[in-house]
């Protein structure tokens, strides 16, 4: 169990600090702050589809068909739009018992 003292910053830094350090660029903690991470996660997702768009980066397997990266992108952005909007339905009908939980579980995406 957490301890009640432990202030909620506290363990935002305590889980961004478990993160390996291109992560941590990746998402760039410093100007998005904890809570807007998902955001900054969709953000990076979208600026890579489209520079797989622009540049139709494909990936070529022997046998197999090739994988289109714009489409494997558009892919996640479309799981992490309807897994934060599940989500934030949920928490709107029952606030006091999934708030915490969802809010990990936004920071893990």
């Amino acid at each position: 169990m957490a301890n009640p003292s432990t202030s909620s910053g506290d363990l935002w830094q305590k889980a961004a600090s478990a993160l390996d350090p291109k992560t941590i660029q990746d998402l760039n903690f410093a100007k998005t702050g904890a809570r807007n991470v998902v955001a900054a996660a969709l953000k990076a997702a979208e600026e890579k589809r489209d520079a797989a768009l622009k540049r139709r980066y494909r990936l070529t397997r022997r046998g197999k068909p090739d994988i289109i990266v714009k489409d494997v992108m558009e892919k996640i952005i479309h799981y992490i739009k309807r897994f934060t909007a599940v989500g934030d339905n949920v928490v709107q009908y029952g606030p006091q018992h999934s708030a915490l939980p969802w809010a990990a579980v936004r920071f893990v995406l």
